[in-house]
């Protein structure tokens, strides 16, 4: 069942009448056992792994708040406890992939006749790359300040696995996510409106352009090697727009649903795709995700503190951990490495102040003024670019397939674009059909308009201005273009295979 169902949405409407009917000290227990039974309802062997890694963290966090631990005992106590909130991911996600691994380097050395298969294969529980980081940071914060210690397992285990978050995030820190527990939340018809229009938003995001972008990149990969130029192109540029609204999408709607039940969202994603660098994409893109790693990995290893060098290091390892936290296989290795690389470059390049920094914009620089917003703009569109070159590792199969894209994106495209029959023919290849092409177009355009008008600033004031009758036929429109535009029981959200 996922987030796009008509059974999901009416059962959130009823555990929502539910959860606000109940007393308000119970409703944590509702929302507990509605996040357990969605969670059974897609994988109902994994609760074992989701259990251990609740029990694990909890037991933990419970002897590193006692206090009368030595410190060096205090300190083996939090490593072993890190390391077995880590085997199951270890175990689930990486296994096959280093048993793969080590089969090919033996084959490189002569050792074997050939690369061979790994002996076994595991199915990875969903949501357990996200649930498990949620574990590793109640721990860390545990042990630096007591104080965050949850006693009650029931509510940390909610913090957990909290439905809307249990599959692809965003990786709310239990810490904060108990201390809105703590607080009483009385129905706030407001904020469940904004859950509402964020809802939809998430929908437009996912079920228009995302899912539309999916029947037609997956038909280009699914024979790969049967196309050049345009349709390849077109396979790169849709790609990279799909996963941003399917996973922006998708934190949408977990953050509309938080909403509904009187939580704060934890912000995901700001635009990414209008910054102009890396060092500023990265704060727009999976926040909770980089601001994980900053926390936990970046600023213990010295952060901005240390040499130059040692910090150039320090990037690449964290960019190229990420690689390896999206999935099990050496493209999201090289894609992660391909990030790390252009932050690592663009922060020499401020460094040194060479010309390289008037070329991929520094994250800390102000908006541009009039004189200079077309240096800004081609900042924005090199930055999207490169970005979109690296997703190509991510959404190959294989390495010798990420290759053939490169490859081939410019074989043919004089041809293709020679008239206009030779384009539509190629966009038919593509699998684009003048409806899908024009619904796309449209649905991509206006959400670049949404975007812009957010990002500078315009979109409260314009929406400020409008009446409340022009506020609900915006909003009945995006739901009819939503019926009418949406790619229905397509795909399941990207990031629920991570």
């Amino acid at each position: 069942m996922t987030f796009t169902s008509p059974l999901f949405l009416a059962s959130l409407f009823a555990v929502m009448a539910v959860y606000w009917a109940v007393p308000s000290r119970f409703r944590w227990v509702a929302l507990l056992v509605v996040s357990y039974l969605l969670y059974a309802s897609v994988g109902p062997e994994y609760l074992l792994v989701l259990a251990g890694v609740t029990l694990t963290t909890y037991a933990g966090g419970r002897l590193l708040a006692a206090g009368w631990l030595a410190p060096r005992r205090r300190r083996a106590l939090l490593g072993a406890a890190i390391a077995a909130t880590l085997l199951p991911l270890l175990v689930f996600k990486y296994a096959e992939f280093g048993q793969r691994s080590l089969l090919a380097a033996a084959a490189l050395l002569g050792l074997s006749a050939s690369g061979g298969e790994p002996s076994f294969s595991l199915l990875l529980p969903l949501g357990i790359s996200f649930y498990t980081l949620k574990g590793l940071s109640y721990l860390i914060d545990v042990s630096r300040d007591g104080t965050h210690v949850e006693r009650r397992l029931g509510r940390y285990a909610l913090s957990i696995s909290f439905f809307p978050q249990i599959f692809a995030g965003p990786i709310e820190r239990p810490r904060h996510f108990l201390a809105q527990l703590d607080r009483a939340r009385p129905f706030d018809r407001e904020a469940a409106s904004a859950g509402l229009r964020l809802m939809a938003l998430g929908f437009f995001k996912k079920l228009v352009i995302a899912d539309q972008l999916a029947l037609v990149v997956n038909h280009l990969y699914g024979d790969l090697h049967a196309h050049v130029g345009l349709p390849v192109l077109v396979a790169i540029v849709g790609f990279s727009l799909q996963i941003y609204c399917d996973f922006s999408g998708y934190s949408d709607i977990a953050n509309g649903v938080g909403r509904l039940f009187g939580f704060e969202p934890v912000e995901n994603f700001r635009r990414p795709y209008f910054a102009r660098g890396f060092r500023e994409f990265w704060p727009r893109w999976h926040i909770s995700l980089m601001t994980w790693f900053r926390d936990y990995l970046y600023i213990p290893l010295g952060g901005n503190r240390v040499s130059p060098k040692r910090q150039s290091m320090n990037l690449m390892a964290i960019f190229v951990l990420s690689g390896l936290w999206h999935g099990a296989a050496w493209t999201f290795v090289i894609w992660g490495a391909l990030h790390g690389l252009f932050v690592v470059a663009e922060s020499l390049a401020v460094r040194t102040g060479r010309g390289a920094a008037r070329l991929v914009g520094a994250a800390h620089r102000a908006r541009p003024r009039a004189g200079s917003r077309a240096r800004a703009t081609a900042q924005t569109l090199i930055t999207f670019i490169l970005a979109t070159l690296a997703w190509i590792f991510f959404r190959a199969p294989h390495l010798n397939d990420a290759l053939y894209v490169l490859s081939h994106a410019p074989r043919g495209l004089a041809t293709q674009l020679h008239g206009w029959g030779s384009l539509w023919a190629a966009l038919r290849e593509a699998g684009l059909t003048p409806w899908t092409l024009s619904l796309l177009a449209l649905s991509v355009a206006l959400l670049a308009l949404v975007d812009s008008a957010e990002e500078w600033g315009l979109r409260s004031r314009l929406w400020a201005t409008r009446t409340a009758w022009q506020r609900r036929l915006a909003y009945y429109g995006l739901v009819a273009w939503i019926l009418v535009g949406g790619a229905f029981g397509q795909n399941a959200f990207l990031y629920f295979r991570f």
